[in-house]
């Protein structure tokens, strides 16, 4: 049963664009709908949060994996194949990247 001194823990959702173009469609859950004008004061809205890869420069996460994923992956988009691939895989504490989470790798050897 749920008090009323109870409190929620919230919940973020993300929706993580990996297009070769910048994404041109709906920004919130009403960009989505038709909603007739009596009942847009009814109509919750939902922005979504989105990370495009492309442009996802200024993102530093905790897990250096995730960093990986995104270093390359941008650097893939940019059709860089060589400089940022060499400096993220070659220059990289070894240690840590023998580590890497095994769904991480996949992930940029699938683009690859």
């Amino acid at each position: 049963m749920v008090e009323k001194t109870d409190r929620l823990y919230p919940v973020v959702s993300l929706c993580v664009h990996y297009g070769e173009s910048e994404w041109d469609g709906p920004f919130s859950l009403k960009d989505m709908l038709k909603i007739p004008e009596k009942l847009q004061p009814l109509v919750s809205d939902y922005r979504m949060n989105l990370i495009q890869i492309r442009s996802s420069e200024s993102l530093c996460f905790r897990n250096p994996d995730i960093n990986t994923v995104f270093d390359v992956s941008r650097s893939i988009y940019a059709r860089d194949y060589t400089k940022k691939i060499r400096e993220v895989f070659l220059k990289a504490d070894k240690k840590a990247f023998l580590k890497a989470d095994r769904r991480a790798l996949l992930r940029v050897s699938v683009q690859l």
